[in-house]
């Protein structure tokens, strides 16, 4: 008699700070051979668990940490080898993620599922990155430009004024190491440096900026009366000249960071839209490959997740004032009509609470 075989057809999964692995039955196998590595090294590998069915939960696991595995399969005769050895093995690793998160390895492994790419050598580990980073850049952008406000101002930087007319803009650098502005949300500016009040600055045109021209009285509500902003180059302009002992308020939006290592995470902001970095990441390899055909699926596919997207973004929100009477029964909402159906009350039909 020989060995059984080595399991195939492995499969990784990670979500909830766990990693959950799955493999095709081996005939003749009565257990199964689980390990683990925090290297991959050859040598690093130890025994985890031996399962007799074709799946395991490892659940001892730190988040952020990369680990790689191996199966083998057990028989009355012995061990067989294991996934990682062999032509074309594929090295299992993954790293454990808080709910709703996902890190670049686990996208680039889905990414080339979804291209059915897996065992491909036609996009190098890096080029696969950067797709992947230029897709979510993609989702950022896209979510910016209409939800910006809801998922991704920065606490607000406050600047001392000096009597100067430019103010330099968060690089990642300046302001005790605060990420890099990307989109400006607006300006604020206090009468003195109590900031016992804040004015909204309105945004000017720079062919505009005559229009600005105000007198400033130092110390008063006139200060800052006559105030605006623009955004010219690295630094934020102000028209007039501001008043020294006064402090401007920055929110901004920070530039995303690009994903460099595996154990590098999507942010929870827009992690939840994975799904479409892992879509647009695929059609960008298959278009490489000329596969047109099946990019054009994918480009359908993309187009239903934006409308998902576009739907669904926009309600972060989904609390109603609170009211002592059902106001969305009320109004109309067929989906809200039978909270304590069948009472007096909030129910659908209820005379009670008015």
């Amino acid at each position: 008699m020989s060995l059984s075989a080595v399991p195939q057809n492995i499969t990784i999964t990670t979500g909830n700070g766990q990693i959950y692995l799955k493999w095709d039955e081996v005939a003749g196998a009565t257990n199964y051979v689980v390990q683990r590595s925090l290297t991959g090294l050859i040598g690093s590998y130890s025994t985890i668990a031996s399962p007799v069915v074709t799946n395991y939960l490892d659940t001892a696991v730190s988040i952020g940490v990369q680990y790689w595995y191996r199966i083998a399969s057990v028989s009355s005769v012995g061990t067989s080898g294991f996934n990682s050895t062999g032509t074309n093995a594929l090295p299992l690793t993954a790293v454990p993620c808080l709910p709703g998160q996902i890190n670049l390895g686990y996208l680039r492994y889905q990414s080339k599922l979804k291209a059915d790419k897996l065992h491909s050598q036609f996009l190098t580990e890096d080029e696969w990155n950067f797709n992947i980073n230029q897709s979510a850049y993609t989702l950022y952008d896209f979510l910016m430009t209409k939800f910006g406000d809801k998922y991704f101002l920065a606490p607000p930087i406050q600047i001392p004024t000096t009597g100067a007319q430019y103010y330099a803009i968060p690089d990642g650098s300046n302001y005790g190491g605060a990420p890099a502005l990307y989109k400006l949300a607006g300006v604020d500016a206090g009468i003195n440096a109590s900031n016992n009040q804040w004015f909204t600055l309105p945004s000017f045109n720079w062919i505009d900026r005559n229009k600005y021209a105000v007198l400033q009285l130092a110390g008063t509500v006139q200060s800052i009366y006559g105030l605006a902003y623009c955004l010219n180059g690295n630094n934020i302009y102000i028209i007039p000249i501001p008043t020294t002992a006064q402090t401007l308020q920055i929110w901004y939006c920070p530039q995303l960071k690009q994903m460099l290592q595996d154990t590098d995470m999507m942010p929870f902001s827009i992690s939840g839209w994975s799904e479409l970095v892992i879509v647009d990441a695929a059609i960008k390899a298959l278009v490489k490959e000329e596969s047109y055909d099946q990019a054009q699926l994918l480009v359908n596919e993309r187009a239903g997740l934006i409308e998902r997207i576009e739907t669904t973004a926009a309600n972060r929100d989904v609390g109603q004032p609170n009211t002592v009477s059902n106001t969305r029964f009320r109004a109309g909402d067929p989906n809200f009509g039978g909270l304590f159906s069948g009472f007096t009350g909030w129910g659908a039909g209820g005379q009670g609470w008015a």
